[in-house]
């Protein structure tokens, strides 16, 4: 018989479903009608101080600093940073590339827009965080044991914020990343004519890059199957999930955002030889890739006849890592917006998450 000290630090769910006995006019048999999942055991997800904690008997993490970029590189994995823009643009995994020749590591405030956005008039009202301007304020790189440290900091001056990039590298290759977003306690609480704050909220909280689009296999522990959201993922299921790229991208009539899940455990995304990237959070993660950017899927701001037929695939595939975005709504397409706590307003944000080689 399983015992409790046989689960420590395991996820145990039970799945419950109600399913039709018999046939009925309109369902056969074994239909279901009615599912729930119930946690027994919750899961542990990983500390990053134990993560980057000092460990005997390792190489250590060496330098590679040069005028307008440095590489750290530890256990066949290379990470460049590029001192101007103070992001990531380049990472190795035993000679395979794992992110394209245009794409940096980047924060990321913005999500398409969907109809029910559009009718509530957000793709405008909340637009600064679409494409903000972040300017590079410090830039530095510290050894820390065996481990090297690099910080990045920006303002963003039409938002009033600040947003703190911390990356950790380890002798395992492990980068663990942090992001802070920190606003002014000022203009968060000043209110327009109406008296309504004034700050616009955001639609994502998280970061993003390209991966060459040969990374086609995703593996992943969180909601799922199908896509979900904050506010729309009781329906689906905690599980390990193998998709592909492809499998992610739902074609609306109209192009919008799509594809994300929420809960997410781990995500492993793969080329058909298993060599690949790893993301885990600290706390539960939200994850996107699909073969189309943000802008694919929302064109303008002005709500016109696209359609997802007429997208087309780009040579890459584009990732997002979030610790949230806002809910859908889903109460009308016409004005109403999700409910308060599925929304993200102007306020510090932070999440912590670990990117390990897949081999």
């Amino acid at each position: 018989m399983l015992k409790r000290e046989d689960l420590k630090g395991q996820e145990l769910l039970v799945n419950v479903q109600y399913t039709v006995l018999q046939d009925e006019p309109l369902l056969k048999a074994g239909t279901v009608i009615a599912h729930q999942q119930f946690e027994v055991s919750p899961y542990t997800f990983p500390k990053a101080e134990a993560v980057t904690a000092q460990q005997q008997g390792k190489p250590a993490v060496t330098l590679d600093d040069r005028a307008i970029f440095a590489v750290l590189s530890a256990n066949g994995v290379k990470v460049t940073f590029n001192k101007r823009t103070g992001y990531v643009s380049y990472i190795d995994v035993d000679g395979t590339p794992m992110m394209t020749d245009e794409s940096e590591l980047m924060p990321d405030f913005w999500r398409a827009a969907t109809d029910n956005d559009f009718g509530a008039g957000m793709q405008n009202r909340l637009s600064a965080w679409q494409h903000p301007r972040l300017e590079r304020k410090a830039f530095d790189i510290k050894q820390d044991g065996a481990n090297y440290v690099v910080t990045a900091e920006y303002n963003i001056q039409a938002l009033e914020a600040t947003v703190k990039l911390t990356y950790t590298m380890t002798p395992e290759g492990k980068l663990v990343v942090k992001q802070d977003l920190n606003v002014s306690e000022e203009a968060k609480n000043r209110k327009d004519d109406r008296g309504r704050l004034s700050m616009p909220q955001l639609l994502r909280f998280g970061m993003q890059m390209q991966m060459p689009k040969e990374f086609t296999q995703i593996e992943y522990y969180g909601k799922g199957p199908h896509e979900n959201y904050i506010d729309r993922n009781n329906s689906q299921h905690l599980g390990i999930w193998k998709q592909t790229v492809a499998e992610q991208f739902w074609g609306y009539v109209r192009p919008q955002e799509n594809g994300t899940k929420t809960c997410v455990r781990y995500w492993n995304i793969t080329n058909k030889a298993g060599k690949g990237l790893r993301f885990e959070g600290i706390e539960p993660l939200e994850m996107q890739a699909l073969n189309y950017t943000e802008d694919d899927l929302q064109p303008s701001r002005n709500k016109a006849q696209w359609h997802s037929g007429d997208l087309v695939e780009r040579p890459f595939t584009d990732l997002h890592i979030a610790a949230r975005s806002m809910g859908l709504g889903c109460v009308n397409s016409w004005g109403a917006w999700p409910r308060q706590e599925y929304q993200m307003p102007y306020q510090n944000y932070s999440y912590t998450y670990i990117i390990s080689p897949v081999k």
